[in-house]
């Protein structure tokens, strides 16, 4: 299973200049919550392109700072956040995976509402979502994000490069059994300031998922 997440590692670095990042606007000094809804659906795939990656970039970087990926290398199939070490990006998780094993860290679905902030655990940059290992005719599961997971994806990342402290933020994605459906993503601009999952940042508004079942909630 190494051999397998390390090829797929190399496919997905390979590839990723050749991605449409998902660009964020740079912040106004009055915005404190930067949200941007997406619709966009990705398949499994042998190739990190845009039909089974999506990546993020922030600021004004060039490179991205992680990528939501789908891929297979026919032995090991895995939904993956990938986040660049040099971009200090990482999941929320856990290295604890019962009764369903985490071969190392893995990525934990967070509900709405949660607080992402300097409390929550962040592992590995490399964090596995949900993976299935092919062997001998047997399949052998991996990962919080059994299909189907309707969650948030805490995240957290270094914005800005002479400024050590990190930003906190969410992406809302919906894991099928075919599919991985993101929709939608906010950040925090000031640095080392905590965010729920869902906020979009507009008092009533509530979370994306309140707004999904036509309900609001003052933000605290």
């Amino acid at each position: 299973m190494a051999l397998s997440d390390r090829v797929l590692k190399r496919l997905d670095m390979y590839a990723v200049a050749a991605l449409g990042a998902a660009a964020i606007p740079n912040p106004s000094a009055e915005a404190k919550i930067i949200y941007k809804h997406q619709d966009i659906r990705i398949t499994q795939g042998y190739q990190c392109d845009p039909s089974h990656c999506i990546a993020y970039t922030f600021g004004h970087h060039h490179d991205p700072n992680f990528v939501l990926r789908d891929l297979t290398s026919g032995l090991y199939d895995a939904i993956r956040f990938t986040g660049f070490p040099q971009k200090h990006s990482q999941a929320v998780g856990t290295y604890s995976c019962r009764p369903i094993r985490c071969p190392s860290y893995a990525a934990a679905p967070v509900p709405a509402g949660a607080v992402i902030g300097n409390k929550a655990l962040f592992g590995d940059p490399d964090a596995l979502m949900w993976g299935t290992l092919h062997t001998s005719g047997n399949q052998r599961y991996y990962g919080k994000w059994k299909a189907p997971t309707d969650a948030y994806l805490g995240f957290r990342f270094q914005f800005n490069d002479k400024n050590r402290a990190k930003n906190y933020g969410w992406l809302h994605v919906v894991v099928n059994k075919h599919s991985v459906h993101a929709t939608g993503y906010a950040y925090e601009t000031v640095p080392g300031k905590s965010i729920r999952a869902g906020d979009i940042g507009h008092p009533g508004s509530g979370t994306l998922s309140d707004l999904a079942r036509g309900k609001t909630r003052k933000t605290p």
